[in-house]
C-alpha cells in the first residue's frame, strides 16, 4: 500500500494531481505540494502522467500482465489495478532517475568531453588522406613524376605549365620548368609527363599534350631535353615529336616506361562521352585509338621517330597497327607498373554504369565498346583479333565515377597495404 507521504517521497511531483490506489480498492486524490517556481521539468512530468492514460495501462494489463485473470474479478478492480500499475511506474522513475525529478542536479551535470568515440553510424575508416606538400598549390595538376637520380618531383598542369620541387614535406618553393603554352600557342591541354630510365645520362623527358579537338593528329607525344641547371628547365627547341593520333574527348595520354625500357602510351576512343564509341575505335586495330601502345624511343624505323619492338603481339598481322600492346579501352586515363612484379595496371573510365581496373596482358582485348566492364554495351559490334578479357575490378557508378587509376603499394609505413593496388 502506498500513502500520500510515500507518493511525495518517491515522485517529488509539484502542482500535479496524482492518483494512488490502495489495497482496499478505493482511491485518494493527493495534491502534491505546489511550489511557486514551477519549472519546465515539472511540466514535462505532468504531461507524461496525463499522456499515460488509464486506458493504455488497462490494455497492457489485460493483454500482457494478467491475461488469465477471472473476468469478474478483473472488471471489479480494473481501475484500482491500473492506477496501482501507474503509481509503480512513477515510483520507479523517481527512484532510479533522481535527476529527472530533481532539476537542480540536472543543472550541475558537467559536459561529457572525454569521449573517445569517433565516426558516424559507420565505423571509422582505417586510413585517412593527408596533404603530402601542404605549402604547395597547383592549378589543375594532372600528372606527377619523379626524375631518376634526383630528389625532385615534377608536376604537369592541364594549362601547360610544368613545375618541379624538392621531395620534402616542408617544401615551399615551386620552380617553373616550362610553360608549353608559350612555345605551343595552340596547346589546349597538357596531360602527362615521364622521364627516360637513363635520365641521369641523357636528360630526356616525355610529355603528352593536345592541340585542339577533333583533329586527325591533334594528340602529341614528344621528347624534350632538360637542362642540368638547378633548378632544371625544359628546352622547347629540343622537341622531337614521336607519335600523334586523333584528338577528341577521350585522349588517354598516360605515359610510363616499363621494366623492359620501352615507352607505354595509353590512347582513348577519341569520342565524347555519348554516344558510346562514336568512331567505333574500340575494336578497330587499324588505328591508334583505344589502345595501350608500346614503342622503343631509343631507335628508329625508317621515317618513324621510334622503333616497334619485335615482340609486340600484332607485329606482322595485316591491317593491325604493330605499336598496339593491348586494345579495347574506352579512356585509359592513368596506368602504372608494379615495380616488384612488372604487371601493368590501368584505370579505364567507364560510360554509364561501370568504372574498370585492368591488369593488362600482352595482346589483350578489354572489350570496349562491346562490353562496359562486366555488362554489354554494343554487343553487335565487330570484334577485334583477340577474345575479350574481364576487368579485375568493376566499380558501379553508385560508388565511383570517372576512375583515375593507382599504384601497387610496396612501402613500409602501412604494412597492411603491402602488395595492394590503391
Amino acid at each position: 500500500m502506498f500513502s500520500a507521504t510515500e507518493c511525495r517521497k518517491f515522485t517529488s511531483f509539484r502542482g500535479a494531481a496524482v492518483f494512488v490506489s490502495f489495497a482496499n480498492g478505493c482511491s485518494e486524490e493527493i495534491n502534491c505540494t505546489a511550489e511557486p517556481n514551477f519549472s519546465p521539468i515539472h511540466a514535462l512530468k505532468i504531461r507524461l502522467l496525463r499522456s499515460f492514460s488509464y486506458h493504455a495501462v488497462e490494455t497492457c494489463l489485460r493483454n500482457v500482465v494478467m491475461p488469465k485473470f477471472a473476468s469478474s474479478n478483473y472488471q471489479a478492480c480494473r481501475k484500482q489495478i491500473a492506477v496501482a500499475f501507474l503509481a509503480a511506474i512513477l515510483i520507479a522513475v523517481g527512484t532510479l532517475c533522481p535527476a529527472f525529478g530533481d532539476e537542480s542536479s540536472a543543472t550541475k551535470r558537467e559536459a561529457w568531453t572525454a569521449s573517445k568515440i569517433t565516426g558516424s553510424p559507420e565505423p571509422p575508416l582505417p586510413y585517412r588522406v593527408e596533404l603530402a606538400f601542404p605549402e604547395l598549390k597547383f592549378q589543375q595538376p594532372l600528372d606527377l613524376s619523379a626524375a631518376p637520380g634526383t630528389s625532385r618531383l615534377f608536376v604537369a598542369e592541364q594549362g601547360g605549365n610544368i613545375y618541379s620541387f624538392e621531395n620534402r614535406t616542408d617544401v615551399t618553393q615551386l620552380d617553373l620548368v616550362a610553360d608549353l603554352k608559350l612555345s605551343h600557342p595552340e596547346l589546349t591541354a597538357l596531360y602527362a609527363i615521364t622521364f627516360h630510365p637513363d635520365f641521369e645520362q641523357n636528360r630526356k623527358v616525355y610529355v603528352c599534350y593536345i592541340q585542339g579537338n577533333d583533329k586527325p593528329d591533334g594528340t602529341f607525344v614528344s621528347e624534350f631535353e632538360l637542362s642540368k641547371t638547378d633548378p632544371p628547365v625544359l628546352d622547347p627547341a629540343s622537341e622531337r615529336i614521336l607519335i600523334r593520333w586523333w584528338s577528341g574527348g577521350h585522349n588517354g595520354c598516360s605515359l610510363k616506361f616499363g621494366p623492359d625500357g620501352f615507352l607505354y602510351i595509353s590512347t582513348g576512343d577519341g569520342g565524347a562521352p555519348s554516344p558510346p564509341d562514336p568512331l567505333m575505335a574500340g575494336q578497330d586495330v587499324s588505328n591508334l585509338l583505344s589502345n595501350i601502345l608500346r614503342i622503343d624511343v631509343d631507335h628508329q624505323d625508317g621515317d618513324k621517330a621510334y622503333r616497334v619492338p619485335a615482340d609486340n603481339p600484332f607485329v606482322g598481322m595485316q591491317d593491325v597497327r604493330p605499336e598496339i600492346w593491348a586494345f579495347g579501352f574506352r579512356n585509359p586515363w592513368r596506368m602504372s607498373f608494379d615495380k616488384a612484379r612488372g604487371d601493368l595496371w590501368v584505370g579505364d573510365v567507364g560510360w554509364q554504369l561501370w568504372e574498370m581496373i585492368y591488369r593488362v596482358e600482352r595482346g589483350g582485348n578489354y572489350g570496349w565498346p562491346i562490353m562496359e566492364g562486366p555488362q554489354a554495351a554494343l554487343p553487335e559490334s565487330k570484334r577485334g583479333p583477340a577474345p575479350i578479357l574481364p576487368p579485375v575490378v568493376s566499380h558501379p557508378h553508385s560508388e565511383a565515377a570517372s576512375i583515375t587509376g593507382g599504384f601497387v603499394y610496396h612501402g613500409h609505413r602501412l604494412p597492411s597495404l603491402q602488395d595492394v593496388y590503391i
